[in-house]
């Protein structure tokens, strides 16, 4: 039990440690997931003083221990694989499948394969490799974002690299797309924050990476990862150097299919897509033009992280 933690963390004659929690089944608050936190640099103070712990809301998942996410692939390699990281490295630079997760508590995170050794051991191959979260609730009056780091490469092979990564949510009726990302454009652990559309409150999350080759001799090297992994309702929770809290996009919807950007502190560009996952323009003012009616996914990328928002005209 959380008691009998404490009382061990206060028999132990030290000043400071790194402990790990995690109750028993019939000690636990939800019945799906289990509670797991980190202490770092935790101070004992030998005194009669209470200890108080204080937990953000939300849902976190840093996949040290089995939550329940699913796997459904067509690849014969390359399955999402929930472990601590083995690198793969190309021509002693290009490091492919990554080697760390993102320094978050713990050391594991989900990645395509992860078989050291060559690089096209263990990528996705001829096929899909698909991701799955459990059951996620929430509560409809609030606004919620999703937070992680991704990994991507895509290199290599006979032709132009166009392999994806897309995260969706799918509540069994609707999937909406929050992020996509193909061919050459590489991410190590990049973080990104998506906002949840509101009609969305009970859904998976749903991540797909592909192989679109067909001859095996000519299939690109596609690699992912997802880490640190949270649902909670501030905008900016893995954000530093910029306070994306403050950033406004108005009005949305927007009548004439003029929307404005106000609250960024630092450079930023925006880009402007469809639900099919089309660049429609990208720029760097602070004013956007919608060329036509419809529903779009707006990300505004700043030094620290990118945010999305979906924008309507």
């Amino acid at each position: 039990s959380f008691s009998d933690f404490v009382y061990e963390i206060n028999s132990q004659n030290k000043e400071s440690m790194n402990e790990h929690w995690r109750p028993k089944r019939d000690f636990l608050h939800y019945e799906v997931y289990d509670d797991y936190f980190c202490l770092e640099n935790f101070n004992i103070i030998d005194d009669s003083s209470p200890l108080v712990m204080n937990f953000d809301e939300g849902y976190q998942d840093q996949f040290n221990i089995d939550q329940g996410w699913t796997v459904n692939s067509s690849a014969p390699s390359g399955i999402w694989e929930r472990a601590i990281p083995q690198a793969t490295v190309y021509n002693n630079t290009d490091t492919c499948n990554p080697g760390f997760e993102t320094n978050d508590c713990g050391n594991f995170a989900y990645v395509t394969g992860n078989l050291a050794g060559a690089p096209s051991s263990d990528d996705v191959d001829l096929g899909f490799v698909q991701l799955v979260s459990p059951l996620i609730s929430l509560d409809t009056s609030l606004t919620h974002y999703l937070h992680c780091n991704i990994w991507w490469k895509n290199f290599l092979g006979g032709s132009t690299p166009n392999d994806t990564l897309f995260i969706d949510l799918d509540d069994g009726v609707n999937t909406t797309n929050l992020f996509f990302v193909e061919g050459n454009n590489p991410l190590e652990w990049y973080k990104f924050t998506f906002e949840i559309p509101d009609n969305f409150n009970d859904f998976n999350v749903v991540i797909t990476t592909a192989d679109w080759s067909v001859d095996p001799n000519d299939d690109n090297l596609v690699e992912a990862g997802i880490d640190n992994f949270y649902i909670d309702n501030d905008p900016s929770t893995y954000l530093t150097e910029d306070n994306i809290s403050n950033i406004t996009v108005y009005p949305n919807p927007t009548n004439d299919g003029v929307l404005y950007l106000e609250g960024m502190n630092s450079n930023y560009s925006y880009s402007l897509y469809n639900l099919s996952g089309k660049l429609i323009k990208s720029e760097m003012n602070n004013q956007i033009v919608v060329p036509n009616k419809g529903v779009f996914i707006l990300k505004i990328e700043t030094e620290s992280g990118v945010l999305f928002k979906k924008v309507i005209f």
